[in-house]
């Protein structure tokens, strides 16, 4: 059966899923001029759009005199939304992004979220309170100088979110920033050291800065070896000291002989003496000289020549 005008809004309704195996040459002969139209197609339950075919028919509504990206519109389409030209979405208004549900953006490339992302901030910036809440499906496209303003607003960003930001912007951050963009989610990170974006944040910055008193953040490269160090012999009463052992692309790297000597003990907590003696007690200095100068004398090296402190 031919249908010379197309085929019309009622019979596209109700294609269901049907419709997702629909070519472009096959959406091409649809009429889409109804928002109703456009919410049935893009029903999730019906599975989902291959980008070029919702861009097509997202478009197809669009061309229809009066049609726009509004409230209705955006909830309709939600994730399509990234199928879209950038400039197909400067045409959203803040009236009708400030009316629509939160949308997941996710997919979209990097130059989308920034627009999307523009047009939110224009939205949501007289909300306050509530503006975060709001602004958060969009911080993927927010650069780092709004992040980091985000930090005034006594917020606690989820690890989520964090990794949501755009790559460049999370490299950005000090350690201070994202303390302060964290709150009480600041512990999550160790939880999730091993996730890309948060890997890639903690690698671009100095184990110095992760170690600052207070920062609350300690993290470092994967199997790095850390253990403390109740007093030094320059400040027998000054606070414990950290110390780390990395693992280093060497034959002089200490850390894998250290790995080892942890491996090979038959119990490993972390609140025992890094060496201990064949009792299970922490070896002494004494204890250790004496050692030393068995393996000297085995050695065939004379161990009255050496000494320790």
């Amino acid at each position: 059966m031919a249908f010379p005008s197309g085929i019309s809004d009622e019979q596209v309704q109700v294609l269901g899923s049907v419709s997702r195996v629909a070519s472009l040459n096959d959406i091409a002969k649809w009429n889409v001029t109804k928002v109703d139209t456009l919410a049935a197609l893009m029903k999730a339950d019906d599975g989902s759009w291959e980008t070029a075919k919702s861009k097509a028919i997202i478009t197809k509504y669009l061309n229809t005199p009066g049609n726009s990206l509004g409230s209705t519109e955006l909830n309709s389409i939600d994730s399509n939304l990234c199928s879209l030209d950038t400039s197909t979405l400067k045409t959203i208004t803040t009236q009708s992004m400030s009316n629509a549900k939160p949308l997941n953006v996710a997919s979209c490339s990097s130059e989308q979220k920034k627009v999307l992302y523009e047009i939110s901030n224009t939205s949501f910036s007289s909300q306050n309170p509530g503006y975060y809440n709001l602004i958060t499906p969009y911080l993927g496209g927010a650069p780092v100088t709004d992040v980091r303003a985000l930090s005034n607003l006594n917020i606690s960003m989820s690890v989520d979110v964090l990794q949501s930001l755009d790559s460049n912007v999370i490299k950005d951050l000090t350690v201070n920033d994202v303390k302060s963009l964290m709150g009480t989610h600041l512990n999550d990170l160790k939880t999730f050291e091993n996730a890309t974006a948060v890997k890639a944040w903690t690698n671009n910055q100095t184990q110095a800065d992760l170690d600052t008193p207070n920062a609350g953040v300690s993290m470092h490269p994967p199997a790095t070896i850390a253990y403390h160090l109740k007093s030094r012999k320059t400040n027998q009463h000054g606070p414990p000291q950290r110390v780390y052992l990395f693992r280093l692309e060497s034959l002089l790297s200490r850390n894998e002989p250290i790995r080892d000597y942890l491996n090979s003990r038959s119990t490993s907590r972390t609140q025992e003496p890094l060496f201990i003696t064949e009792a299970g007690k922490g070896a002494t200095r004494s204890w250790c000289l004496h050692r030393f100068r068995q393996v000297l004398a085995r050695s065939g090296i004379p161990p009255e020549s050496y000494s320790g402190h």
